[in-house]
């Protein structure tokens, strides 16, 4: 069953009024390129704010493949192993990055096709990004506080 258009109404209200919001942008700038942009992980130079109708199907049959040790116990009546499930979980999340790395890495060469600097630049977008994903600590904060004055 396709329970993606169910998330119309989340993806229509992160594209009207999250994102323009968050990037200080009128709604009418968020055009389906820039917005598949944005889905991009972090290292790859987007804000890693997907789009729940497009991957539902994947989180989906992650989550299947996460809890098929668990279903598996339940139904055989077999003891649940805590490692025996956390490897079924570790490898169902690793596949599912690996999935979504994949596609994201095609988006950005069609992206650039037929421009390599707009391909490094992407490769570069995406390390700049890295301070988003980092725990804070007293270290960072003060980096953190300088960079955010050079921006603005």
């Amino acid at each position: 069953m396709d329970t993606g258009a169910f998330f119309d109404p989340v993806e229509r209200a992160l594209r009207e009024e999250f994102i323009p919001a968050l990037l200080g942008m009128p709604k009418e700038d968020i055009t389906g390129r820039f917005r598949e942009l944005l889905n991009q992980s972090i290292k790859k130079g987007g804000l890693g704010n997907r789009n729940p109708v497009d991957t539902v199907g994947l989180v989906h049959a992650t989550s299947n493949e996460a809890s098929e040790y668990l279903v598996q116990t339940m139904v055989e009546g077999t003891p649940f192993e805590i490692r025996n499930h956390n490897s079924f979980v570790t490898a169902a999340c690793q596949e599912a990055r690996a999935t979504r790395l994949g596609r994201e890495q095609e988006y950005l060469e069609l992206w650039a096709e037929g421009n390599p600097a707009e391909l490094r630049r992407m490769r570069k977008a995406g390390k700049t990004g890295v301070y988003l994903t980092a725990f804070p600590n007293q270290e960072k904060k003060e980096a953190l506080h300088g960079v955010l004055k050079t921006i603005c």
